[in-house]
């Protein structure tokens, strides 16, 4: 399993988007979990596109006990 964790808390950058697209197609097999900056459906598709197998909701969990039902709704509703 390998993770790449956004650092700034935001968006994914460019940078981590080449960084996740290239553990994902250099280690076929392994897992590749994206975290941080989740805090939309929005967020989880750009970690899927960019190659992730999962994507963890953390601290913006915190703040908003309901957010992961939200973006699985918003998911469910138009793809991901």
């Amino acid at each position: 399993m390998l993770l790449l964790r956004n650092c700034v808390g935001t968006n994914l950058t460019r940078l981590e988007v080449i960084l996740l697209h290239g553990m994902a197609v250099g280690v076929p097999g392994v897992p590749v979990i994206g975290v941080g900056g989740v805090g939309s459906a929005d967020d989880v598709r750009q970690y899927l596109r960019a190659g992730a197998s999962l994507v963890a909701i953390g601290t913006a969990q915190l703040a908003d006990p309901h957010l992961p039902e939200r973006i699985i709704a918003d998911l469910e509703a138009h793809g991901g």
